[in-house]
């Protein structure tokens, strides 16, 4: 409608007025660039909702645990102890499953009372250090072998269930502890991994190509190669790392010496583990190397089997008059249900050919009898 004449003009006009601005879709704007932000800079969220009386502060190697895990497939980190790697893992679960609502992650550790007693120590710390972040969940179990929080949006963290369970993400804590208390390979490989199936969908109904589907995350000491947790698990995500589409592998290994620069642990805890562990153990559990260890047999299980199956070994003398063969007998007082506790193996010399090498032996174990 005409809301004014005008006598210069000589005719009506409207009146100039000016358009309201749209709050609204800035900070609808604002919030979509935050979330992403935080969804690859997890840390940075973390530390905006840090508590004054927080007992830890994140350092580098955290932060770096933290964003490895934010935006990575397939991740194995070799921690030593002392650098709070449940703490890192769950406090990163925690800040996804608010940044990606419906996602239902899986967590596995040796045993069911171990799972619960990390995850229950681990969240209460968060809670107290973060309790921002921890508001956004609730406990539904938390018993002596069970685990579960959820989030009001469709999120979950538990323990893993019986075969059947649905899930998006599997974590795998100290999936390289061996001993008396060895971590549960068979089920996680059989139970756990194939229930790895769901796919968060987006708004339009179809999968969200933003987040990162079907996740496995591996965190644990180092341990003997012969372990399933390297040769299979680190491996393929190593192979990912090398070869595969970009952030679809990532391994890191980190020492002792990373811990106490970066000030999460101070030169008296080292001391106190390097004079308690023996050689091998300080290796594993403080230098993220994995080795051999006395106590387990330098060849693998599976191996063996193959080579009987085959028929591979020598039952008698070969008729080499140059072959040197040398009959060992084992015996180990270490009462555990995978030591045999005693072992007899033949070992075969036999000179090389090549000139290069015609003064040094080639070894084969011929023959193993436990």
């Amino acid at each position: 409608m005409p809301s004014g004449y005008s006598k210069k003009g000589g005719r009506w006009v409207k009146e100039k007025t000016e358009k309201s601005f749209d709050y609204d879709a800035i900070n609808r704007q604002s919030a979509g660039f935050m979330i992403s932000f935080f969804r690859w800079y997890p840390d940075y969220f973390a530390d905006l909702c840090r508590s004054e009386d927080a007992r830890y502060r994140l350092e580098l190697p955290q932060r770096m645990m933290l964003r490895i895990i934010a935006r990575y497939r397939n991740v194995y980190i070799t921690g030593v102890r002392g650098l709070t790697k449940t703490y890192c893992l769950l406090l990163g679960r925690m800040i996804k499953g608010i940044f990606w609502p419906g996602v239902v992650m899986r967590y596995c550790a040796p045993n069911l009372k171990q799972a619960a007693a990390l995850a229950t120590q681990a969240f209460h710390q968060i809670e107290r250090d973060y309790p921002i972040i921890a508001s956004h969940w609730q406990i539904k179990h938390d018993a002596q072998d069970s685990f579960l929080i959820t989030t009001p949006y469709g999120s979950e963290f538990g323990m893993y269930s019986p075969r059947g369970d649905n899930n998006s993400e599997t974590d795998a804590e100290e999936i390289g502890q061996e001993g008396s208390d060895p971590f549960d390979m068979r089920r996680y490989e059989e139970d756990v991994l194939p229930a790895c199936r769901l796919v968060r969908m987006a708004a339009n109904g179809v999968p969200d190509p933003f987040c990162i589907q079907q996740q496995h995350i591996h965190i644990s000491n180092a341990c003997r190669k012969q372990n399933p947790a390297f040769y299979k698990h680190r491996a393929a995500c190593l192979k990912e790392m090398q070869v595969g589409e970009p952030y679809e592998g990532y391994v890191i290994d980190l020492s002792w010496k990373t811990a106490l620069l970066c000030n999460i642990r101070n030169i008296a805890y080292v001391k106190d583990q390097r004079s308690r562990l023996t050689e091998a153990a300080w290796k594993r559990e403080m230098c993220g190397l994995y080795t051999g260890d006395s106590e387990n047999p330098l060849i693998p299980d599976e191996k063996l089997t193959i080579s009987r199956r085959n028929l591979l070994m020598e039952a008698s003398h070969s008729g080499d008059p140059h072959a040197i063969y040398i009959v060992s007998h084992d015996v180990s007082y270490a009462d555990d249900p995978k030591n045999a506790k005693c072992a007899d193996v033949v070992l075969k010399l036999t000179l090389f050919e090549d000139v290069e090498r015609r003064d040094k032996y080639r070894k084969q174990v011929v023959f193993v009898d436990n």
